[in-house]
Parts: C-alpha cells; structure tokens; sequence
C-alpha cells in the first residue's frame, strides 16, 4: 500500500496500520522536506518494511543481528535512502508512527546535508542527524524530559563528547533528547531557512563546523555557550558516560530504539542518564585488587627463590658430609 513518494509492505490484516503510515509520511514530507530542509527524496518510493517483531527485524538487518544493551529495544532503522525498516511500537512517544517519521527524517536530511561523493569529512554529525530526525516526529517524547532535568542538574553532555552516536540504555535517552534540543534551537535562532542553508552548506563538501560558523556566525564552542543559557544550564557535565557509535556503517543509519519497558517512538527511547560515580569506585577497586595480586605473586616468587638457596645448600652440605639438616626439615637428607 502507498503512493508516488512511500509504500508500506505488510503481513496479514494490517492494511488500516499501513494506511496511517502513509499518511505519516506525507506529512513527514511536507513537514521536513518542504519546510525545514528544503529537500527532497533521492530515490522514491521508499520501501516502509513493516515486521511483526524486533527478531525479525534484527534478523533482516545486513550482517544479521547486531549486539548492543539489552535494555535498548530496536523501534526501526534507516536502511539506505530508500528502505527502512521498522515495528509497529511505541518508543519513546505518543505518537505510534513516530518511528517512521523519525526514519524518513534521517533519509531526507541525508539527501540535503551529504555530498553526492560522500567523504567522512562531510557527514553530519550524530548530534544534527539525530535531533533532526527527532524533530521530524509529532513530539520529541520522553526523551526531551531527560534532557530538561540534566540541564537544571548541569549534567548535559559535553559538545566535546556528543558527536559519536550511543546505544547505551545509561546515556541514550540524554543523547536523544540533547540532540532535539540543540537541533531545535538552531532553528528558533535563525528559523527553517537558515538551518536548510546549513545544511545545504554541507551538501557543497564545507565541514559542518565551518557551515555553521558561516551561516550561524558562531563555532561550536559558542554554540554550546549560547545552547546551555537558553536551557537554563550553568554548564555541561564535567565527565560524563562514553559515547559509543551504534552499530551501522554510517550515523545516519543508527536504529531508533527504546528504553526497557519504555513506550515506542521514532526516535530511539532509551533509559534515564545515570551517576557514573558507582563506575569510579568499581574501577578504582579493580586497581586496588589488581595491585594486591601483583604484590603477592612478587611475594610467591621471592619464597621460591629462597627456597631454592635452601635447598641447594642443605644438598652441598650432604654432599660433603658436614652441615646438619636445616631446622624444620623434616625430611631423611638422604632421600
């Protein structure tokens, strides 16, 4: 079922679910493609591959299954720049087809942002791709309130840190939820039309740190001043957790998930940040016990050795016939 721009394949009676994903991605189309990206498909129709499990969408995955936090739910992925896949599950968000939108989002901003010859250089970063993605859906979910309290709690990911994608259930829901916020403050700062020319910017080979010093007139480390003051934020978190590249060969491709017992969403629902404090002391511990270890090998190795001496001059001394047995050896000398 579809049109010119999305068909949706199924299986069994789910031709009214389809339907409504049909209409999502008009309105994804109008909303991101037309308004805020000023873009268009590179490819059409896309291919909206409807499965009935996460198993089976992992197990269509290139490659196969992928390894990643258990508590983290596969929603759906952007396949290529024409095929997505996906479950018909809450995330993250109200908003049952928020996936799909959130998918559709990232292969639209792919073909605004990335050059037709595509170099590492000129991708967009995880951070852009993400929160664009997020603000392709109805509503940016949970995921935004995790990222409100982090900012009063001045817990915010650092910009330093934020440019790798993550698929950790402790840190995805801030990345998420940071990426919608930096995402959507670009475009109240300057509106759609300056964020299309950011990413056209991107799209002529300019590394995106330079389009936006040219078309928002800051660097990233502006970027991030002028950021944390309209969240109310005194400033980033001093260490936060790792961020990890999800799986995939591209940022762009990075699967929408959600939290454990978390509700759907097109936009990957992960769990709360959590304190990395309890890390600290279990790695400081793991040093101490290491230490330890080392300390009584070296101890084990020293009683050997003079064990040896012992033994080698109690046989020199049988050997010539003089020396007495050595104290607390019980053994014959003559064994």
């Amino acid at each position: 079922m579809g049109d010119e721009n999305v068909i949706v394949y199924f299986q069994g009676d789910r031709e009214a679910i389809a339907r409504s994903y049909v209409s999502a991605a008009t309105e994804t189309l109008d909303k991101m493609a037309t308004g805020v990206l000023a873009t268009a498909l590179r490819q059409k129709p896309v291919k909206a591959i409807l499965f009935s499990a996460e198993r089976d969408l992992e197990l269509a995955r290139a490659g196969g299954p992928t390894t990643h936090d258990q508590s983290v739910t596969n929603c759906g992925t952007k396949v290529s720049v024409d095929v997505i896949h996906l479950i018909h599950v809450q995330c993250a968000s109200p908003d049952i087809t928020d996936t799909f939108r959130h998918e559709l989002t990232h292969i639209l901003s792919q073909a605004a942002g990335s050059p037709d010859l595509e170099g590492a250089l000129y991708k967009a970063p995880s951070w852009l791709d993400e929160g664009t993605a997020m603000y392709g859906q109805t509503g940016p979910g949970q995921q935004l309130a995790t990222a409100q309290a982090a900012a009063r709690a001045n817990r915010l990911i650092p910009f330093s840190q934020i440019n790798l994608a993550n698929d950790r259930a402790n840190t995805t829901e801030l990345f998420y939820g940071q990426s919608y916020l930096m995402v959507k403050f670009l475009i109240d700062r300057a509106g759609p039309p300056k964020f299309a020319e950011f990413f056209a910017a991107m799209k002529k080979g300019i590394a995106y740190e330079t389009a936006m010093k040219t078309v928002y007139g800051f660097d990233m480390a502006g970027f991030e001043k002028d950021f944390l003051a309209s969240v109310g934020a005194a400033g980033p978190a001093a260490t936060v957790a790792p961020t990890t590249r999800a799986s995939g060969s591209q940022p762009t491709a990075a699967p929408t998930t959600r939290g454990s017992g978390a509700q759907p969403t097109a936009v990957p629902t992960r769990a709360p940040a959590q304190d990395t404090s309890d890390d600290n002391s279990i790695d400081g511990m793991a040093i101490g016990i290491f230490g330890a270890a080392i300390l009584f090998g070296l101890l084990g190795v020293m009683a050997f050795l003079i064990s040896m001496v012992l033994q080698n001059n109690r046989k020199r001394a049988a050997a010539a016939g003089s020396a007495p047995p050595s104290p607390g050896d019980h053994r014959r000398l003559d064994d």
